[in-house]
């Protein structure tokens, strides 16, 4: 390494020519992450060119979401939630992306278990409702308490994640938009038994 100083009195270390060598220390894929010519790098490439660099943190104002880990929140206060397990839950997140054209508001996913996915919805939104067989209400109703793990925005959050974060402290999914795509995930999966 060769350190120089430039005319502003900043360190600008360079690799020495002569110490780089091309068969030992490959390239980075600069071109493939900028043009999208590799199909790999394509999502990582939109991912890096939408976001600028100096953006201001969208999520610093919502105080229910942990600065690390992830904490349980009581249900009813900031919000209500449906969690609905396995694939199915993970159907209605995909419908419901696609629906809103990618944000439908906030969805934590858990990785083992019961593979749980919380649809987080405005507070007492859950209550009074028949949900779908498989859906599980968490609110703050007579008589229940009940806590809904909220994963941080980054960081080591596992088992936890989010599927799509919260974009706004008052954002939540829509409570007839989920029910009306867990009955049509109900039925789509139903046996002709059952019907």
């Amino acid at each position: 390494m060769r350190h120089r100083l430039d005319s502003t009195g900043l360190n600008r270390s360079q690799p020495d020519p002569a110490e780089f060598d091309c068969r030992r220390t490959p390239f980075p894929q600069v071109n493939a992450v900028t043009t999208g010519f590799r199909q790999p790098w394509k999502t990582l490439a939109v991912a890096v060119h939408d976001v600028p660099v100096n953006a201001p943190d969208c999520h610093a104002n919502i105080e229910w979401v942990p600065a690390s880990g992830f904490q349980l929140r009581k249900a009813g206060v900031r919000f209500d939630a449906v969690r609905v397990d396995g694939d199915d839950g993970r159907r209605a997140a995909d419908l419901l992306e696609h629906m809103t054209g990618g944000d439908p508001g906030p969805v934590v996913i858990e990785a083992n278990g019961r593979r749980g996915v919380y649809f987080l919805l405005r507070p007492g939104s859950t209550a009074g409702r028949a949900w779908p067989s498989g859906a599980v209400p968490f609110n703050a109703c007579r008589g229940t308490v009940s806590y809904v793990p909220v994963p941080a925005l980054g960081g080591h959050t596992w088992p936890l994640a989010w599927r799509c974060p919260p974009t706004a402290a008052d954002r939540f999914v829509h409570p007839f938009l989920l029910h009306s795509t867990l009955v049509a995930i109900e039925r789509a999966t139903a046996t002709p038994e059952s019907r």
